[in-house]
This record gives C-alpha cells, structure tokens and sequence, in this order.
C-alpha cells in the first residue's frame, strides 16, 4: 500500500482507500424533451450568443441582405410587454423591428452585447420550434431620420413624445 499523504491529519492513523467514498455521478433526469427537428431540416434558434462581448451583430432577415451593425451604435432596445416585438436603435443610423414570439430569450444577450446574430425563421429551412422558444417572424430595417428622405412618416412611435432615432439627452435639450 501506497504511503497516505493524509495520516498527518487524520492523527497518524491509516485509512485504506477502497473505504473511502467514492464519487458517483447520477445522471440527471430531463425538466423537458428538447423536441427533435422534422425530417430534413435544421434546428432553429432564433439568438445566437457567445460568452464573451461582440464587437457587432448580424441581422439575418429572409430574402434580404444581412446587416452587420456595431454595438457601438446601439442606443436603446424597447421590448413589448408581451415578448411579441423588440425595436433596437443604432443611432444615428438605423431602426429594426424585430417581431415574433419570446423574444425576451435575446435581450439579456443584445444588453450585454453577447449576441451575435438574430436569425429570422425560414419554414423551408428550419424546423418548427417549441411553444416556449423564441421565434423570429420578421426583421424590419428602417433608416434613421435623415438618412432617407420621406421614410419618417412610416417609422412606428413607440412612445409618445419622443421620435425615432432621438435620444433621450436630445429630448431634454429640445
């Protein structure tokens, strides 16, 4: 028998290690069945995030090209009470409308900078996600006002008094 390393502790006497508890994992039952993706399609996830900060966030809306907006530009993100919208400011210089279901699952990634993607949902591609998942129907890029003339009137007020792609201290000073 080896020389046990932890006499000293255990005042001078010897414990052989065969009597000593040994660890056993148990394996841990399922809350819930993570469903399986339909025949031929991909799994979707609406947020893709990392651990660490992003620099930039890619939209990837259907049929449109992608946009690669820095976090840098980020002003402000307003999400319904129902988790059924979420409007993202990069100002000066555009406005997404991103709508869908559960899209409280991305906003702590996009405050904290740690998404890096908001993928919209293709029923050709993906499979249909769960009931309790996030799900991205559409995602609107708008310009912010004077990047785009005669496109204001179509920009949502989402709170009143307040216009898109103001901040709040241009707000005060006004």
């Amino acid at each position: 028998m080896a020389k046990d390393l932890m006499a000293q502790f255990r005042g001078g006497r010897q414990e052989p290690r065969d009597t000593q508890p040994q660890f056993q994992p148990q394996p841990q039952p399922r809350s819930q069945a993570q469903p399986q993706p339909q025949a031929g399609l991909e799994r979707y996830e609406a947020f893709e995030t990392k651990d660490r900060p992003s620099l930039s966030l890619e939209l990837r809306p259907l049929g449109k090209n992608r946009h690669f907006p820095a976090y840098r530009y980020m002003g402000d993100m307003e999400l319904a009470e129902d988790n059924s919208w979420l409007i993202l400011y990069f100002l000066p210089l555009m406005m997404v409308t991103v709508r869908g279901r559960n899209l409280n699952e991305g906003v702590m990634g996009l405050a904290g900078n740690r998404t890096t993607l908001i993928r919209q949902f293709d029923p050709e591609k993906h499979a249909v996600p769960g009931e309790k998942e996030a799900l991205v129907e559409s995602i609107e890029i708008l310009p912010a006002k004077g990047l785009q003339q005669g496109r204001e009137e179509e920009m949502p007020q989402q709170q009143p008094g307040r216009r898109i792609g103001e901040t709040i201290r241009e707000q005060e000073l006004a």
